[in-house]
């Protein structure tokens, strides 16, 4: 018998969840999948019932490869259209050739809408290519801020991946509380000289989202042309939406006299080396209403002051900046930039009138809320 496609259905998840455990050596255990599928799919607000989820390759009933899609809703040029993220594009070696049927079933799937994927493989993006997906090309997309929480912890990081393999790896390693003192004092004198807030700022961290932020998304959205809908019922979902997931983000908003003007939030990944794990904070999204300094001096300062708090150690913070302004104004409180490669990547199937391309290349507020990499959190 041929390898064979079939889509995926409520009463197939066990069967994928314990693919993508192997698949994955069992750093994502079945149960997690389990947790993903029903939070991506069965709960999603926006998800069409009628459509499939994603597709399974078959060999002799066995599963051998699994692509997969989370729908959302995306805000294109005063309109909302149909968004498809490509997620969890696993497929054993020996069956390779077989990728691209997986993949062609998405197309058929909508008339007009956006294909994103923010977390491609080498593998995986050079089969998008194939397919005319493109990158975006803000410039601010290769680069990643980050902000030291715990010097000493972020020494010992750092010794461990880098220095693995190395003989003055334990002389660098003594030195894990003298240089994280130093680099804890040079952040503070950082924040001491530059973030500077208003008084009436009000903070919370929130277990839901109340209906404000109908009014918060309809003020945002007008500073973009495409963005990923942030109404009070998408975002309950997304934030709060899994019981696993909830356990691994922190949301805080941000009021000024008693008016909602913004929030935060970020997952609590974990990253792991020579035998240690490091916890550190990854911000997947920021809403501002306006773009005064002081806004985002104030929602980074309490950000950083909850990272402070947190029980198990935060080695640092890290943003990748969603547009120019957040750039400017995080390398202004003590936010230190490296680079990455880009990795946003998109598709418009649909009439594509050089209005929607323009809005696609250059306006476009890509936080990980906006692609894939924000649901899923390992």
């Amino acid at each position: 018998m041929e390898p064979y496609i079939k889509q995926i259905d409520p009463g197939l998840f066990q069967d994928v969840s314990i693919f993508l455990e192997t698949m994955t050596d069992e750093k994502y255990p079945r149960a997690l999948w389990v947790d993903r599928f029903k939070f991506w799919w069965q709960d999603n607000p926006t998800a069409t019932k009628d459509k499939a989820f994603g597709w399974i390759l078959y060999d002799e009933h066995e599963i051998k490869g699994f692509y997969g899609y989370i729908q959302t809703v995306y805000y294109l040029n005063g309109n909302n259209v149909n968004a498809y993220s490509g997620t969890s594009w696993y497929v054993e070696e020996e069956y390779r050739s077989h990728s691209l049927d997986l993949f062609r079933h998405l197309f058929q799937q909508e008339s007009a809408c956006l294909l994103l994927n923010t977390t491609p493989s080498p593998h995986a993006e050079a089969i998008y290519n194939m397919f005319r997906f493109q990158i975006l090309k803000q410039p601010w997309h290769n680069e990643v801020l980050m902000f030291p929480i715990n010097g000493a912890e972020l020494w010992d990081f750092l010794v461990r991946k880098k220095f693995s393999d190395n003989p003055l790896r334990p002389f660098l390693a003594r030195l894990k509380y003298p240089v994280g003192w130093v680099i804890e004092c040079l952040q503070n004198i950082r924040q001491f000289i530059f973030a500077k807030s208003e008084p009436n700022y009000q903070f919370k961290e929130l277990t839901e989202f109340d209906v404000a932020y109908n009014d918060l998304w309809k003020s945002f959205k007008q500073r973009y042309d495409v963005m990923s809908v942030r109404d009070q019922k998408t975002l309950n979902w997304f934030y709060f939406g899994s019981p696993d997931l909830r356990t691994k983000r922190i949301v805080i908003e941000m009021k000024l006299n008693g008016k909602l003007i913004a929030y935060i939030a970020v997952n609590l990944p974990k990253a792991k080396s020579i035998g240690k794990e490091f916890q550190y904070f990854d911000v997947v999204d920021l809403v501002v209403i306006d773009e005064r300094p002081s806004h985002y001096q104030a929602i980074f300062n309490e950000l950083i002051r909850v990272a402070k708090d947190q029980t198990q150690k935060v080695i640092l913070i890290r943003v990748v900046p969603f547009d120019i302004g957040i750039k400017k104004h995080l390398s202004k409180i003590g936010f230190t930039m490296s680079y990455k490669n880009p990795s946003f990547i998109y598709k418009y199937i649909g009439d594509e009138d050089e209005a929607i391309q323009n809005s696609l290349s250059n306006n476009h507020y890509a936080t990980p809320l906006d692609g894939d990499r924000g649901y899923f959190v390992g």
